[in-house]
C-alpha cells in the first residue's frame, strides 16, 4: 500500500536582510490549483492544527502513476530577492519522496529546485518542524518560452510533489 507524503508548507521570500515578502500566505488556500499537466495532483486542506507564521496548507500526496503531481497558485518574486524560506512540517513521507518548487514566467520560461531540509530528505526525517531555505542563486533554469532569464518577471509558484527511486 502506497504511504502519502503528508507536509504543511508556508512560503515567504527573503530579500534584503532582515526582510521578508510573502510569496504566498496561505491564508486563502482556495487559489492553489491542480497543475493541469497530467500528474497526480495532490490533495490539499487548509490545517488548523499545525501552523507556523501565519496561515498554513496541507499537502498530501499519495504515489500513483506518472509519479508526480503538482499545485500552482499565482506570485511574485521581489527583484531584491536573495532566498525563498519555507517551514514544513513532515508527517510522513515514504523513501524516494521528493518536492520541488518551480517558479514560472509568463512567457513558460521556468526555475526549478528541490527541497531538502539541511543536507536531507523528506523521507530521512522524523516528524517535526523543519525550516527550508532556497537560495535564489540555486535555482536552475528551465528553457520552456522564449529562453530569455527573467525571474523578476515570475508570476507563478508550482510545489511538486513527487516520487522516485532511491539513488543506490
Amino acid at each position: 500500500m502506497d504511504q502519502p507524503m503528508r507536509i504543511l508548507i508556508l512560503l515567504v521570500l527573503v530579500a534584503l536582510p532582515g526582510s521578508a515578502a510573502p510569496l504566498h500566505d496561505f491564508d486563502d488556500i482556495s487559489v492553489w490549483k491542480d497543475n493541469a499537466d497530467g500528474g497526480n495532483a495532490p490533495e490539499i486542506s487548509a490545517d488548523t492544527e499545525f501552523t507556523r507564521d501565519g496561515g498554513a496548507m496541507r499537502i498530501i500526496y499519495t504515489d500513483k502513476t506518472p509519479h508526480w503531481g503538482n499545485l500552482t497558485a499565482a506570485c511574485q518574486v521581489p527583484p531584491d530577492a536573495r532566498a525563498l524560506r519555507f517551514w514544513v512540517y513532515k508527517h510522513e513521507a515514504k523513501l524516494g519522496a521528493a518536492m520541488h518548487i518551480w517558479l514560472f514566467e509568463p512567457d513558460g520560461d521556468a526555475w526549478s529546485q528541490r527541497v531538502r531540509l539541511g543536507d536531507k530528505n523528506l523521507a530521512d526525517l522524523p516528524a517535526g518542524w523543519y525550516e527550508a531555505r532556497l537560495p535564489v542563486a540555486a535555482f536552475g533554469f528551465q528553457p520552456r518560452g522564449d529562453k530569455q532569464r527573467s525571474m523578476v518577471d515570475v508570476d507563478r509558484v508550482l510545489t511538486s510533489a513527487a516520487h522516485r527511486e532511491p539513488d543506490h
